[in-house]
């Protein structure tokens, strides 16, 4: 994100219009960015948003949760990351494993398996707590068609998705923001 990219995007902004960016952090664990390939660290991804912020443009953060390797612990410093830098909005992803990348061919060499349903659905309870109540979710799922994936799809549609995660979090008595800064 140039200077001048940014600067462009911000001409965009107005009074009755903001203007969003869409960062793609996808998780806070330097480790998982390396060996996923995403070409980027924590850190860079902080700097970016932070200057999204200084040229007056909202930032939407993009991450993933379901990582090889990864346990709650990663997903919730992913979340107070996203946290710290203020984002705007959110859009959470299950781990999808789409053909032709790193994480196909170690699905394929067997070297971890995708999250089931009910482990997703944790890990999104958990990380909706911990986000600011302030935070736009824009997303909680990701639908990849089925013809790019090598995994199979653990997931029902959207819908069926939203309404356990909602009845899930009804169950617990928990709601987006309750463990926030904590």
């Amino acid at each position: 994100l140039a200077d001048d990219v940014l600067d462009l995007l911000s001409s965009y902004a107005s009074d009755s219009m903001r203007v969003w960016v869409e960062l793609g952090l996808q998780s806070a664990n330097d480790n998982t960015l390396l060996s996923t390939g995403r070409g980027h660290t924590s850190a860079v991804w902080k700097e970016a948003a932070e200057r999204v912020h200084r040229h007056g443009l909202l930032l939407s953060s993009h991450i993933i949760l379901g990582f090889p390797g990864e346990t709650p612990d990663d997903e919730k410093k992913t979340v107070d990351l996203v946290n710290e830098v203020g984002s705007e909005g959110i859009k959470i992803h299950n781990l999808h494993v789409p053909g032709g990348t790193r994480l196909a061919d170690e699905y394929l060499e067997g070297t971890f398996t995708v999250s089931s349903e009910e482990r997703y659905l944790e890990s999104a309870e958990l990380a909706l707590r911990r986000l600011s109540p302030d935070t736009i979710i824009q997303r909680l799922i990701c639908e990849t068609p089925a013809h790019r994936l090598v995994a199979p799809r653990l997931f029902p549609d959207k819908s069926l998705f939203l309404s356990h995660l909602e009845k899930r979090m009804e169950e617990h008595d928990t709601r987006q923001g309750d463990l926030y800064g904590c």
